[in-house]
């Protein structure tokens, strides 16, 4: 699967990382990293747990903690050196870059979504930070936004907490906050790690397409090599803080040069690989659920209120056999598998219709 990349002459250097090298108590935890990012292109940085891909994010975004030095290198955004080896970190450099011109999507929004405060407030307070827009503009683009990102009920989501939301409506509003100013660069740290394989998809496309649109610079942070090629202009492939190889997405997954590469690429699990059984099937039934509906009733004390049953799942019917692995559909939310776990535990009040 090919990634098409418009072609634009006017397309400039975003982001250079030259010779990076970050140490934590004198150990190197990335080495002479060099990594180049174009406008309109989105390029991967895949490899396994502890391979450096988070700290060479987080050094570019000046995220690091106070422990981390770095050792060797410079750091270029939009032609402006922002961070140089033999020099201190200026943070009040950074501020100027950091939410405005560089913004990140974390890996989970749930901790990076401030859960006493509602969703749409928070989005509000980088353009409130980085712009003269007064109260009710700054209303209107945080709207307008959340719409943009696939929000559909954006005053709904502007007034609930994080909580409230689900898993991929509470990473649209993370993606929203990272856009919403329109920056030069964008780095996606595993953005999709914690959602549903087709909200991952829906997650994965908005991202090309904000991408396509803005021609910004966006780097993405995956350990997840079939999300890096469909994502993907160029990938950067990073072992024990060293990369291992870089290319163009098609030319690493088609002609791979290391063996290291070779290695990741052979253990991705292929559709078109078949399965084989060294059991025989069984026909025994372990688990059959039918007509089955679970609901919670609302817990107002209001005398004039009627009670209303929420129903978390509604007739739903499978079969488990021995020895066979039954899979309940990806397509349903994650409360809704939850509670009909919890029924089949016998932990929440499940009742037929």
């Amino acid at each position: 699967m090919k990634v098409e990349q418009q072609k634009d002459s006017r397309q400039k250097k975003i982001v250079q990382i030259e010779d990076l090298s970050v140490s934590f108590d004198g150990m190197e935890v990335v080495k002479h990293v060099n990594i180049e990012v174009n406008s309109g292109e989105i390029v991967g940085i895949v490899g396994e747990s502890g391979s450096g891909k988070s700290i060479t994010s987080l050094t570019l975004m000046g995220l690091l903690s106070k422990q981390a030095q770095m050792t060797s290198g410079k750091i270029i955004v939009d032609g402006e050196v922002l961070r140089e080896a033999d020099r201190p970190f200026d943070e009040k450099l950074y501020r100027r870059f950091q939410g405005s011109r560089m913004s990140m999507i974390f890996q989970e929004p749930m901790t990076s979504l401030n859960p006493t405060k509602k969703a749409g407030i928070q989005v509000d307070e980088i353009v409130r930070l980085h712009t003269d827009l007064e109260k009710e503009k700054r209303y209107e683009k945080v709207l307008e936004t959340f719409q943009a990102v696939g929000l559909k009920d954006a005053k709904k989501v502007y007034d609930s907490y994080p909580h409230q939301l689900s898993g991929g409506m509470r990473q649209r509003v993370m993606i929203a906050m990272a856009v919403i100013l329109h920056p030069d660069l964008i780095i996606a740290d595993e953005p999709t790690t914690a959602l549903d394989v087709t909200i991952q998809t829906q997650i994965v496309e908005l991202l090309k397409d904000i991408n396509k649109s803005e021609q910004n610079a966006m780097l993405f942070i995956t350990h997840d090599l079939n999300l890096a090629r469909r994502i993907c202009h160029k990938v950067v492939v990073m072992k024990d803080g060293v990369v291992v190889e870089a290319d163009e997405t098609e030319k690493i997954f088609m002609h791979p040069k290391e063996a290291y590469t070779r290695n990741l690429i052979e253990a991705v699990p292929s559709r078109l690989k078949p399965r084989i059984s060294v059991k025989k099937e069984s026909n025994t039934k372990v688990l059959t659920v039918k007509d089955l509906s679970v609901y919670y009733e609302d817990r107002s004390n209001s005398i004039f209120k009627k009670k209303e049953k929420q129903y978390a799942v509604e007739h739903v019917s499978l079969m488990c056999m021995r020895e066979k692995v039954s899979v309940w559909s990806v397509r349903v939310a994650a409360e809704k598998r939850r509670s009909l776990r919890q029924s089949l535990e016998c932990r929440s009040i499940c009742q037929e219709k």
